[in-house]
């Protein structure tokens, strides 16, 4: 995290834009997997920001997932399983976790019926421009 602030201080005013969580500029869409990608600014090398939807009872393996030095998660709805280095974390609304995305890990929804969903932050991209 503290990589990816240090770089978004560096740009200045290339990176001001204002958002929400419900604007969409693109979205990479996983229907067999039970999950999407949701991209809320345009497209950057230096780092993505958006969020992942999780369908209920569906894991994300990370070989799906984007591998940058820096991930970030903070749970807006729903809860997450985080399995990394054979520990299980579980995310509540409000729970943020960061950590490197060098090595292997999976997204568990728990839920029988709604959809979770996460802000994703990664240092750089995992997006190829």
């Amino acid at each position: 995290m503290k990589a990816l602030l240090l770089k978004a201080q560096s740009m200045g005013e290339a990176l001001t834009c204002r958002s929400d969580l419900n604007r969409i500029e693109f979205s990479l869409d996983y229907p067999e997997e039970g999950f999407r990608i949701v991209s809320i600014l345009p497209k950057r090398r230096e780092f993505f920001f958006g969020k992942v939807e999780i369908k209920p009872q569906r894991t994300i393996i990370s070989a799906k997932l984007p591998h940058p030095e820096q991930i970030y998660l903070h749970i807006v709805e729903g809860k997450v399983h985080l399995n990394r280095e054979a520990k299980e974390y579980l995310l509540k609304p409000g729970d943020c976790f960061a950590f490197s995305g060098f090595r292997d890990y999976e997204l568990y929804n728990p839920d029988l019926l709604k959809t979770a969903a996460s802000l994703l932050i990664t240092y750089p991209s995992f997006l190829p421009l």
